[in-house]
């Protein structure tokens, strides 16, 4: 057995292993059904974007982890889906203003997706749940950035001042 792999499973669960592979081939099979779809525009929601906003980052970032959540807790793995509460939690409170409970809550959510993210890559996830993840990753440290701004200025941390601080300096360097 590998290292990494070794290492995977040691610290993740069967169950956490098993929803990673359940939720990359329902996000695959979704994507590849959407692009080979053979509906009329009158019957695809795929062409209704056009007319609709795009969802914003913070948006996007909450509807995944809510997604996690319930694969989690399908699957039984009570622990897992507490944990990313918690972190779900930091982003509906984004628009709150920030004591020292907050700032650790917030940290401790970024550095749990990281580690997270980290063992889900080396367990060998494919790329639509990579992306999910790396996206709540930035949202948060986009967060962390705005609150130091807050600190600085006094300006409250908002979810407009996130999204436009995750517009300027993490999405041009992702892909998705």
């Amino acid at each position: 057995m590998q290292s990494w792999q070794k290492i995977c499973t040691e610290t993740l669960t069967p169950l956490q292993l098993q929803s990673f592979a359940e939720l990359e081939l329902k996000q695959k099979s979704k994507s590849e059904f959407d692009s080979t779809s053979n509906r009329s525009p009158a019957h695809s929601k795929a062409m209704v974007p056009h007319t609709q906003p795009s969802l914003s980052a913070v948006r996007r970032a909450v509807d995944y982890l809510q997604l996690c959540i319930r694969d989690q807790a399908a699957l039984g793995d009570r622990t897992g889906a507490l944990a990313l509460a918690g972190v779900l939690e930091v982003l509906h409170g984004i628009g709150r203003a920030s004591d020292l409970l907050i700032r650790r809550a917030e940290g401790d959510a970024y550095d749990y997706i990281a580690n997270y993210t980290e063992l889900v890559e080396e367990a060998g996830a494919g790329v639509h749940t990579l992306q999910g993840l790396w996206l709540v990753a930035d949202v948060l440290a986009a967060t962390d950035f705005a609150r130091k701004e807050e600190m600085h200025t006094g300006q409250l941390c908002s979810y407009a001042r996130v999204e436009e601080i995750y517009g300027m300096y993490y999405a041009p360097n992702r892909n998705f």
